[in-house]
């Protein structure tokens, strides 16, 4: 499932952004998965002896090390798959990911009633009790956690708000 997650996130950008080298990092994945992981034995299997003695857990006789060949073997199929199937969706389906995104940063009801320990709180959960005590409300605490974590969401509003506009409009009109 991390092979198909990280693949969907390539072939995210490469569907949906234009940038330098995007050209030759699609070439690249193509020619990738045209040639067979078994030619790349040797040089796997040398680079993680390498990367073993830097790293242990990630050398040869680890499960990660297993797990980092198997992810990147499968990239290329999966990354040009997804890209092409990207293609096809419309962009306007992305004021869906934005409305659902603010939707999860901003649930502290369903957020503090699920998760009962400290260690598993939101940050909007933590952020409320900040305030919800009796003695220690700390507004400029409050504020400022309140100010750092609305910056991600500026952010890719800023970034994809050309596509909010179209999507928003695109679904509200009917035939």
């Amino acid at each position: 499932m991390l092979n198909v997650l990280l693949g969907v996130l390539a072939a995210y950008a490469f569907s949906r952004f234009r940038f330098r080298g995007r050209r030759i990092g699609l070439t690249a994945v193509f020619l990738v998965q045209m040639f067979p992981q078994f030619l790349a034995v040797i040089l796997l299997y040398l680079m993680f002896a390498k990367i073993g003695d830097a790293v242990p857990a990630i050398g040869l006789d680890t499960p990660w090390g297993l797990v980092l060949v198997y992810l990147g073997g499968a990239m290329g199929v999966t990354t040009w798959l997804m890209k092409g199937y990207l293609d096809t969706i419309p962009r306007e389906i992305v004021v869906i990911s934005i409305l659902s995104l603010t939707a999860a940063l901003n649930d502290v009801i369903l957020a503090n009633i699920f998760l009962t320990s400290n260690d598993s709180k939101t940050v909007a959960v933590g952020l409320y009790g900040i305030i919800s005590g009796q003695q220690d409300q700390n507004y400029g605490l409050f504020a400022a956690g309140a100010l750092v974590t609305s910056l991600p969401v500026i952010v890719v509003y800023q970034f994809l708000q050309r596509y909010l506009a179209q999507g928003l409009t695109a679904g509200s009109v009917k035939g």
